[in-house]
Formats: structure tokens, sequence, C-alpha cells
């Protein structure tokens, strides 16, 4: 675990016992800390901002229900990055929801773009290889989608990402490196260069 994300967690962890011995602003603290990754997060799964709210909202009131009776050996925010997925798949198993897209901003450094780059050439350009981006993020199985977007939107190491999923560290990491490959091939299959992209 990097010294970011233990601090987190040691934080995360004094908020939740601050709850549990009564004290209401303990979860508040936890709720702030992570309300805004946790929405990102969902909404990459469900481009619905209403969507993406209501799950968000429903993944805090379901962590509230069960923290009390939980002794966290890990994060506690991987509980509940667990407690969002699970209501995103099931989601996914209702028929109110069958196709998965993503938000136009990818943020993983390996495609990393310059976010104060005005020059409207390079906006139009970076749209399309997001385009592209996201058609190849389509074609994952969920797994990959889930370890990609873990990967991409909290600071979880290898380690968090399987507690949250139940997915192996080994299969996590090999998962994460096949997306890029694809993500490599689909780009230069598209015509673009390595140097558009990084």
């Amino acid at each position: 675990m990097g010294k970011e994300s233990f601090l987190q967690s040691e934080m995360d962890k004094k908020s939740i016992d601050k709850y549990k011995q009564g004290d209401e602003q303990g979860f508040t603290e936890f709720f702030d800390r992570h309300v805004n990754g946790l929405y990102n997060f969902v909404y990459k799964y469900v481009k619905d901002h209403q969507i993406a709210e209501d799950i968000t909202q429903e993944a805090f009131l379901n962590f509230l229900k069960k923290v009390r009776s939980i002794k966290f050996k890990y994060a506690p925010s991987s509980f509940l990055y667990k407690v969002a997925l699970n209501l995103c798949y099931d989601l996914f198993k209702s028929s109110y929801h069958k196709t998965t897209t993503f938000v136009e901003d990818d943020k993983l450094a390996y495609f990393n773009k310059n976010k104060n780059d005005n020059d409207s050439f390079k906006k139009i350009k970076r749209n399309e290889i997001q385009e592209v981006i996201n058609s190849c993020l389509n074609k994952l199985s969920q797994k990959e989608k889930t370890v990609y977007l873990l990967k991409n939107e909290t600071e979880f190491t290898f380690d968090e990402i399987s507690k949250t999923t139940g997915i192996p560290v080994r299969t996590a990491k090999r998962y994460l490196e096949n997306t890029l490959e694809k993500i490599g091939f689909y780009l230069k299959k598209s015509g673009f260069k390595r140097e558009d992209f990084v």
C-alpha cells in the first residue's frame, strides 16, 4: 500500500471508529472524503448522472447499515466500493440498463493528455482517441472493466482492488496489462501514433 493510500485508510478507520462510538461527525468525514470519487467511479459505468447519484447514495446507505458490525482489516473504502460495484452489477443484470458506455475523460497516465491545452486541433484528436478507447473498453469483460476503472478512478493498490473485487492480485495486474495492450492496439489500428496519446 502506498504512503498516501495508507494514510487515507488510517484516517478512514479513525473516522469510522468515531462513528461507531456515537459521533455522527465520523461518518460525515468518511462521506466527504469519498463521495466524489465514488460518484465518478460509478458514472464511468452507467454514464447517467441521476443513476450514478442514486447508486452512490444507496452505496453509502448500505455501507452505513453494515458498518457497525464490521471490523475492518482493510481500508473501509474497499468495502464501500465493493457495495457500489455490486449495485452496478445488479443494474446491468436488470433490463433497465443494457449497454455500458464510458465518459470522455480518461485519466490513465499511460494516455496522458494535456488538460490545459486549448489548441482546437489537439482537442479534436483527443476526442477521436477517446472514442477509440471507449470502443475498446466496451469490448472488455466486466472484470477487466472493473480493474481498469478502479485503477484509474481511485488510489487503490492492486491489493485493495483484489480485496474489493475478489480478483487475485496477479490476475488483476494481468487484466490491466491486457487492457492497455488492447487499447494500444486499437489506437494503432485506427491510425494513431504513440506520440498522439503520450
